[in-house]
């Protein structure tokens, strides 16, 4: 059975008459190439992201059901197995053929869909932009009487299906095969499917290989149990640095509950711009959905990197960023505080912490401190200004000068700076 997708409608009968939308498949793989994803690379989160979408849903009604996913890359191809729910022949036409419509809106699936990673429908769609050809097989664990069923699509838009003799696949699940486009092969070759499916999936509560290589690695480090706090600092350091490429001046532990968020945010080693904004990573439901999230914390926090899972925010439709709404203020805000928590905290019981940081930071949180009432009276013993004496605090340098004299911009401090130094002026 050859069809296009979507299946153009019946001629019309009259002007009147509504019609279907038809859409250039090759056109729409160059906008997801060329607009919507940032790189090729995301072939494989989308892959990945329907593998553990399609186990999550036969867990939901089969709850020990298995939990695998494997990949194999070959000279220029790729094969994806999973145990998840499977598809009928009606599921095929209904839902990889269909453009935006998203299996995780299936009948019966309603309950399990918040689990799910997937929202948009835009599915193996991804995969042309690195392949020219998708194969399909898959039998249904809810159907478990129905043939397996091949489903055949190329980047010009046509699909072949077809019912397969019961001993092509024995077991419920979907296995997916990739043949490159030319000039692609690179993004399907094994050392970089390993590389890409770590970076997306480390989190991801299944067990995935590549080969024979592990993918996961759980728990998170910021939800393991170490021998103290010691060997807590040094190990989440390890992973900032395996991350991040910097060891971090001190960790600070993300958990708000309520918002389904748990990590940690790294303080940079050495000064760096406000406006600079640092990109964070954040994984939803364990999948990497972005390492560029700018928004995640408010703009005076730019002195730490993220790393966080979520259950709560919102993706866009290219899953590769944050969509801005009340949950996403919400978090940011309760991150904030966390930060802002753990700045109090050294400043009551960690002083010679707390003086490393502000020896490198102060600008940021001096920031912080001009909007936030609490944070200036806690930090102001604490906060370096420029003085005719050197760099001081506020109560070091009032005990050299009763009488304090101030400018409000640095051009104006330039300016008198030397003459009030020679004077004995404060």
């Amino acid at each position: 059975m050859d069809s296009q997708i979507p299946q153009p409608s019946q001629a019309p009968q009259s002007s009147q008459s509504p019609h279907s939308f038809q859409v250039d498949l090759r056109g729409l793989v160059d906008l997801l190439s060329h607009h919507l994803y940032s790189s090729p690379k995301v072939y494989l989160r989308e892959l990945l992201q329907n593998a553990v979408d399609a186990i999550t849903a036969r867990r939901a009604e089969q709850p020990d059901a298995p939990a695998l996913v494997r990949l194999f890359a070959e000279d220029g191809t790729l094969r994806v197995e999973d145990s998840g729910i499977g598809l009928t022949e009606e599921d095929v036409h209904s839902l990889l053929a269909t453009i935006g419509r998203s299996s995780k809106r299936a009948d019966g699936l309603e309950s399990a869909r918040s689990e799910f990673l997937g929202q948009f429908g835009i599915g193996l769609l991804a995969c042309f932009v690195v392949a020219e050809r998708i194969r399909v097989v898959s039998r249904s664990a809810r159907t478990p009487d129905a043939p397996p069923v091949e489903w055949t699509a190329s980047d010009d838009g046509s699909y072949r299906v077809r019912t397969l003799p019961p001993e092509a696949r024995t077991e419920p699940g979907t296995t997916v095969y990739l043949e490159a486009r030319p000039g692609a092969a690179d993004w399907l070759a094994g050392e970089r499917v390993l590389a890409l499916a770590r970076d997306f999936g480390s989190l991801l509560p299944y067990d995935v290989r590549v080969g024979d290589e592990a993918v996961t690695d759980l728990p998170a480090p910021w939800d393991r149990t170490y021998p103290g706090p010691a060997a807590r600092r040094v190990a989440l350091a390890r992973h900032c640095h395996d991350l991040f490429g910097f060891t971090p001046l001190d960790s600070v532990e993300l958990n708000v509950p309520l918002a389904g968020i748990r990590g940690v945010a790294y303080v940079l080693p050495s000064a760096v711009s406000p406006a600079q904004r640092a990109g964070h990573r954040v994984h939803l439901k364990g999948m990497l959905l972005t390492e560029r999230a700018e928004q995640l914390l408010p703009d005076w926090a730019f002195f730490v990197r993220c790393v966080l899972d979520t259950d709560s925010l919102r993706p866009t439709a290219s899953r590769e960023s944050l969509y801005e709404d009340e949950t996403l203020a919400g978090v940011r805000e309760a991150l904030g505080e966390r930060i802002r928590t753990w700045l109090t905290g050294l400043a009551a019981g960690d002083p010679e912490r707390l003086a490393a940081f502000l020896s490198v930071h102060h600008l940021g949180v001096k920031s912080l401190a001009r909007h936030d009432g609490e944070m200036l009276r806690t930090m102001l013993p604490w906060l370096p200004f420029e003085t005719t004496d050197g760099r001081l605090s506020l109560e070091e340098f009032a005990q050299r000068h009763p009488v304090v004299h101030f400018t409000r911009t640095v051009e104006e401090y330039r300016q008198v700076a030397q003459i009030a130094s020679a004077q004995g002026v404060g």
